[in-house]
């Protein structure tokens, strides 16, 4: 009896632990692409004057509490903090040439294998976090798709990746104000084990030059923030000084245009 009852405790929970995901997930979506979704990302572009955000030259923000940028825009740099005591991690780094660093770790410099895993770690952590900050300014680019989804009467849009980042294959439905402002989205992302996962836009903030971005994303299981966050013409009117100085003078030549 006992063999047989603690066979009965797993197939439980795998049949709880299924159903609850039936429940949850929800299929990925088929949507339309064409000069239709075309215009309807540029009409978000508008809401949210994209342009302003491609012209502002650095940004300062911190990610759910845990990570803090510093990001040299015009240079495609940045400066990425998490950690603390022996464990505060300062790596400066390349956005286009991401094995290009440098890196302390408890405030020492590190070298060799351990600077290549930190540089690695904060380019993962760059891509995630400004991903979430502003995944808006992604639509137009290489290896994106966007579409026309129909839901509830309402035109959606849907966008899908083949590539870019660290994880090719995500996908996400944007639900619309009439002005073009996104309200939510559901993500069929890998992060997540099931698909559909929703989280609405909230707390818009104008940054310099005009750029609006959305710096908190919430649901019925979390609240993501990202602030503090601060913009800037450069990084030296963001934080009064060039902090990638060491970059680039360790890295003569470092790539500083895509």
């Amino acid at each position: 009896m006992l063999r047989k009852a603690l066979w009965i405790v797993p197939l439980t929970l795998a049949t709880i632990v299924g159903g609850v995901f039936l429940f949850l997930h929800k299929p990925r979506p088929q949507g339309k692409p064409g000069p239709a979704a075309d215009a309807l990302a540029k009409k978000v572009w508008k809401a949210v004057n994209n342009k302003a955000w491609q012209e502002m030259g650095a940004l300062r923000w911190t990610f759910w509490g845990q990570s803090h940028h510093i990001w040299d825009r015009r240079r495609w740099f940045d400066q990425v903090t998490w950690g603390k005591g022996a464990k505060k991690a300062v790596v400066t780094l390349s956005l286009l040439e991401p094995h290009k660093g440098l890196a302390t770790l408890g405030g020492r410099e590190v070298t060799g294998k351990q600077l290549a895993s930190l540089l690695k770690k904060a380019y993962e952590i760059w891509c995630n976090d400004s991903y979430w900050l502003n995944p808006l300014e992604k639509f137009f680019d290489r290896g994106v798709t966007r579409s026309i989804v129909e839901k509830h009467g309402k035109k959606m849009l849907f966008i899908s990746f083949s590539s870019g980042g660290v994880t090719p294959g995500d996908a996400y439905l944007y639900e619309l104000d009439p002005t073009g402002l996104p309200l939510r989205w559901w993500m069929w992302v890998s992060v997540f084990p099931i698909g559909g996962v929703e989280a609405k836009f909230e707390n818009w903030k104008t940054l310099a030059g005009g750029g609006k971005v959305s710096t908190l994303r919430t649901n019925s299981l979390f609240s993501l923030r990202m602030e503090p966050i601060q913009g800037a013409k450069d990084i030296k009117t963001l934080v009064g000084s060039d902090i990638f100085r060491s970059l680039t003078q360790r890295f003569p030549g470092i790539r500083t245009k895509p």
